[in-house]
Order: structure tokens, then sequence, then C-alpha cells
């Protein structure tokens, strides 16, 4: 089934769909909580994805980090872990999807960082716990 179109109506119908195929996305640099990047942008044609960096420094959501978020042509893809310091890039393309500070890894990512937290505190204590009987822990 057809529906006729007025061509008068044409522009606004044109206008209504460009507006939404515009990307949106959350911008700021270099804050060090979520809270400060609350801004809407609309991003440029070229712009296809909305990017979140996250530099972090120690355990926890947001502990110790600093936070950018912008419109990008490309998706970097940053991931870096080295003990308690990261860097990591989310990337996502529709209308102000970059809200959250971290992407759907964040869990894992912390989860990461505690087991390997645990592991460097209790490696150094096995061969002491080793060397007593379990009766001595009761």
């Amino acid at each position: 089934m057809e529906v006729p179109i007025n061509p008068i109506q044409l522009p606004v119908l044109t206008a209504q769909l460009g507006y939404t195929n515009a990307l949106y996305c959350y911008t700021c640099e270099w804050e060090q909580s979520n809270w400060s990047c609350l801004k809407a942008k609309k991003c440029s044609d070229k712009d296809e994805y909305c990017v979140t960096n996250v530099a972090s420094v120690g355990i926890g959501m947001c502990n110790g980090c600093v936070i950018t978020k912008k419109c990008s042509e490309t998706c970097p893809h940053h991931n870096f872990s080295l003990g308690l310091a990261s860097y990591t890039s989310y990337c996502c393309q529709t209308f102000l999807c970059n809200l959250s500070a971290y992407g759907r890894e964040s869990h894992a990512s912390v989860l990461l960082h505690l087991c390997g937290l645990f592991f460097s505190l209790f490696l150094p204590l096995l061969p002491i716990l080793l060397g007593r009987g379990v009766s001595e822990w009761l």
C-alpha cells in the first residue's frame, strides 16, 4: 500500500529523517568522575562511534581514574592492563550510548584485578601456610 506524500511535507520529512540518523555522544576530557561527563554533543557526519577512554589505577569502579568521552570516526581498540593500572577504550554506535564509564567488560576487568591482588598477597604466604598443619589453624 502506497502512502501519498505531499510535496510540501517532503522537506520536513527529509529533515526529520536526517535528524534521527545523527549520532549524539556524551563528551568530556580528562574528568575524574563520570558525573562530569554528561554533556551531550551532536557528532559530525564523519563520526560513526561514541568512544569512552578510561585510564585507572587501583581497584574498583573508577578508583583513581580519568575519563575521556568523544565522537570518533574510528573505534580504537585499546585495552592495556599492567597490574593495577589499566587503559581501556569502549565504543558504541547508538544515540547517547556512552553514558557509562565502563563497557560490558567492566565487571570481568574488576574481577581480574581482584584475583591478581589476591594471588599477589596470597602466594608469598603459601610456604608459611603449607608448613603448618591443619590442626594449628583450628
